[in-house]
């Protein structure tokens, strides 16, 4: 056997063997995470209690969404979830199954990626010939199995992020297939250009693809950007349809819940508060304890003083990445990505329902997590002491990271063991007193009422709703729990009283306040209050088809036929499929027309 045919023998054996010790350390860290139940999010967007958001009820053609959730205007993404519920219905390891998947497929491509570009000799010379497979291995596994990544791919809905991540690196990948083979380059070209498309259907960090492709490409493939632009216009033409898309779902407002401007925060003061942020996030990649699943309560930034040392830190490590661009153009990609991949959610558009969130840092922290890996064995490969010590840190780092990643899995098991995680971190944050509140309430349903279970779990429930009203006296969903448990305990009066206290406090509570303290007032027999909040209602929500429906109820209790009618008739013109409705409209016309 010559010595070449032995060189390719072992170029074939690592080429295989490394992606395949990829697998099985991210299988490891992850193989304790498909039971852990629907949570927070999850709930609206795939089921609450048995009932299915209808969006993932049909593959193909949705209903009319009424409610936005996670999945709005995002058609790909709803789609994945619509496919698992037709394969496993509700079965939870069903929906974690396809997370994982997802997470392996993104740590695969991030090894094909890595590898294919270490091996371009027109870049590197002969440096990486030898050890592509297994730095483009090392990158992948380290990342794969770091505890940051969790929140992407545990936290069901989360999926997201992940889902994105995937086809942001598979246009890359085709990117590279594309430049790797002139014959190849139209269907290379095509793929990159679909995958973009169909991760802009996933979540808006696609915005960026476009900049971030061709900026990889003139520095790792073309070698310059003229050099990019020449070779493949034609992709990046393409690309570009991913702006048009944003432009469109931007417009159709199917994000406006979520991302807008208004006078809780401005442009500025998001950007400010970001970098902190920022900041925290790149503590916890290289020092990856006290993962919070939730922070709401997050202080915001309100001027350049409240920015502090981390932010400052941020700003330098920005200006550094600029200067490292124009310096060291392959050691500047590194910064370029990480914030360029966080500039949609982490730079002066506002999300309104989540300024920080670690799933955010999925995809940019593989910048850092590369240069540090193929740095760091570019600087001992000439020094064998140097090597074998660069060796065992990062051993100890994979083993620290899957052991650390093994264990956040667990706290997600329970939706009371994470929130209880959440409140040890973050006493204050009041939406964790009340998730916690609602999932102790909902064990506490598991049981007969009147039993000690069920007694001891609802009273902890209860506490938890206080303690969320105590932090935000405006968290109605508390206030709005608390008095259903009120009610189902009989004390009517005490749950319109707490009815009261919302309306008050919340004036953005005002028309679902009114419907739910009508029926209270209904159940007590104050009919002549029950209509004056329905009134309320349809005055607030116009288009409610349930408070039309109520105050025509109401308006026959005082034998207002013209008005039940004309109530009754809103509620099936807004609502056709409601029978109730339907019916009630026949009996008061049949009324009228015998009076």
């Amino acid at each position: 056997m010559t010595g070449s045919t032995v060189e390719v023998s072992r170029t074939d054996w690592a080429r295989w063997t490394a992606p395949l010790l990829v697998m099985l350390v991210v299988a490891i860290a992850y193989s304790d995470s498909f039971s852990g139940p629907f949570i927070y999010d999850d709930l609206d967007a795939i089921a609450n209690d048995a009932q299915v958001n209808p969006q993932i009820q049909s593959l193909f053609t949705p209903p009319t969404e009424t409610t936005p959730t996670t999945l709005s205007g995002r058609p790909v993404l709803r789609f994945s979830f619509a496919l698992d519920y037709a394969v496993g219905g509700l079965d939870v390891r069903i929906y974690h199954a396809s997370n994982f998947a997802i997470h392996l497929a993104c740590s695969l491509l991030v090894y094909g990626i890595i590898r294919r570009i270490l091996l371009r000799p027109e870049i590197w010379g002969e440096r990486f010939m030898k050890s592509a497979p297994w730095l483009a291995a090392a990158v992948a596994g380290l990342w794969g199995v770091h505890p940051l990544n969790t929140q992407a791919v545990t936290y069901i809905v989360q999926r997201a992020e992940s889902l994105a991540s995937m086809f942001y690196l598979l246009t890359l990948y085709c990117s590279v297939r594309a430049a790797g083979s002139e014959k190849s380059v139209p269907w290379w070209g095509v793929g990159a250009i679909a995958s973009a498309i169909l991760g802009m259907g996933c979540k808006e960090i696609l915005a960026t693809v476009p900049v971030v492709a061709a900026l990889f490409d003139s520095i790792f493939l073309a070698g310059s950007w003229k050099a990019a632009m020449r070779k493949r216009w034609g992709i990046y033409a393409g690309l570009l349809v991913c702006w048009l898309l944003l432009l469109i779902q931007v417009k159709s407002g199917s994000r406006g819940s979520t991302v807008s401007f208004h006078e809780a925060i401005s442009a500025m003061q998001y950007a400010l508060t970001q970098l902190g942020a920022i900041a925290s996030y790149l503590r916890l990649m290289v020092w990856p304890t006290g993962l919070v699943l939730d922070e709401e309560g997050w202080p915001i930034a309100h001027g350049i003083d409240d920015v502090g040392i981390g932010g400052a830190a941020v700003v330098l490590l920005l200006i550094t990445t600029i200067f490292m661009l124009w310096r060291w153009p392959k050691v500047g990609f590194s910064g370029a990505w990480f914030f360029l991949l966080l500039a949609p959610s982490s730079s002066f558009v506002p999300i309104v329902t989540e300024v920080v969130a670690e799933h955010r840092m999925y995809l940019p922290m593989l910048g850092w997590i590369a240069l540090a890996v193929i740095g760091g064995w570019s600087l001992a490969r000439k020094s064998m002491p140097l090597h074998f010590v660069e060796t065992g840190i990062y051993l100890a780092l994979l083993a620290a990271f899957c052991t650390l990643t093994i264990q956040r899995n667990a706290q997600y098991h329970t939706a009371e063991g994470i929130w209880r995680d959440t409140i040890a971190k973050r006493p204050t944050n009041p939406r964790a007193h009340f998730n916690l509140g609602y999932s102790l309430m909902h064990e506490a349903h598991q049981y007969p009422p009147g039993s000690v279970p069920y007694k001891k779990l609802a009273a902890e429930g209860m506490a938890e709703y206080r303690l969320c009203l105590k932090y935000d006296d405006h968290y109605f969903p508390a206030g709005v729990r608390m008095a259903d448990a009120i009610a189902e305990s009989g004390d009517l009066a005490g749950a319109e009283a707490m009815y009261d206290h919302l309306l008050k406090v919340n004036p953005k509570f005002v028309g679902d306040g009114n419907v739910l303290r009508g029926k209270i007032r209904v159940e007590r027999g104050n009919f002549q209050g029950a209509r004056e909040d329905f009134q309320a209602a349809t005055a607030a929500l116009p288009d409610d088809a349930e408070a039309h429906y109520l105050l025509g109820l109401a308006d026959e209790q005082f034998k207002d036929w013209s008005g039940a009618a004309a109530e009754f008739q809103r509620a099936v013109d807004l609502a056709p499929q409601n029978a109730d409705a339907r019916l009630q409209l026949l009996t008061v016309k049949t009324l009228m027309g015998n009076s």
